[in-house]
């Protein structure tokens, strides 16, 4: 076993040394963390975690004193629809985690994803659906892992749905707040759906709500809603032992956009309504 390990090093410090200088420098700026873990005692603490290193808002923040709080096993993480400046693996990797990042940009190819890779952080060219997510991961990783990150601005319910081949402790995914905290439901499925491309930038993806319960059929409890409304954290249910977990309703209320949905009277678009389907 000590041979294997001296093995493994030298051949990472190996891959290092081929870096150029610019590689280098890239790798020193991704292997050096800009958050520390803030240690909360419940799950309700989470709100005084929120802060931003690479990601879109504070889940950096979250996801630091979240896995402080139910502890980690592997800290291995997948995330797919990520951006090197704007992602919620790229802080773990920071504190020594590993994983597979997935996007369906050219990004695989950038001296970036050469650095990572001398971390043992995998980055990969995939344009994810339902029917390719479990073979496209399989690929490079299975079994329980840490953290799953979901943000394909689009089909996610669905890709969440149909994904087996890992199992997170921690998923975190983007919903539509805009969609209310009532209705369960999504964009319908469209395996050719891209973004960019839609035309309506309020037709894509799912609401809260659909979340919440695609996550308890999948053995998942909703923990928390970051502030700006975005990012929707869960956590499977045998990590959450003695826990107290908020309703939807009080995690909602800390969200102003969501909060603007729980009024009185409020109803979503009828145009937009009209075009999603319950889940």
């Amino acid at each position: 076993m000590g041979a294997r390990l001296a093995q493994l090093r030298h051949g990472a410090l190996d891959r290092v040394a081929r870096l150029s200088p610019r590689g280098q420098r890239v790798l020193r700026l991704y292997s050096t963390p800009k958050l520390s873990a803030r240690r909360i005692s419940d799950l309700r603490g989470l709100s005084a975690c929120e802060a931003k290193a690479t990601s879109q808002n504070g889940e950096d923040g979250i996801l630091l004193g979240l896995f402080g709080l139910i502890g980690t096993t592997d800290r291995r993480f997948c995330e797919f629809g990520f951006h090197f400046g704007q992602n919620n693996s790229i802080e773990l990797a920071a504190h020594g985690w590993q994983g597979l990042l997935l996007d369906g940009s050219p990004s695989a190819a950038t001296l970036r994803a050469r650095a990572l890779a001398t971390r043992g952080i995998k980055v990969r060219r995939a344009f994810i659906t339902a029917e390719s997510v479990n073979a496209q991961i399989g690929a490079e990783l299975s079994g329980p892992i840490d953290f799953l990150s979901v943000d394909i601005d689009g089909n996610d319910y669905w890709v969440w749905r149909a994904l087996t081949v890992v199992e997170p402790r921690v998923v975190c995914v983007e919903y539509r707040v805009y969609m209310g905290t009532e209705e369960a439901v999504s964009m319908p499925y469209d395996p050719a759906f891209q973004w960019d491309r839609a035309g309506d930038p309020a037709f894509l993806g799912a609401s809260v709500a659909a979340f919440e319960k695609l996550g308890r059929a999948k053995g998942y409890r909703l923990v928390y809603l970051e502030r700006a409304g975005v990012n929707a954290f869960f956590v499977r249910e045998d990590c959450l032992e003695g826990m107290d977990v908020p309703p939807l309703a009080e995690l909602a209320a800390g969200v102003p956009a969501l909060a603007e949905t729980m009024r009185p009277g409020w109803r979503m678009d009828p145009g937009l309504r009209a075009r999603l389907v319950d889940v």
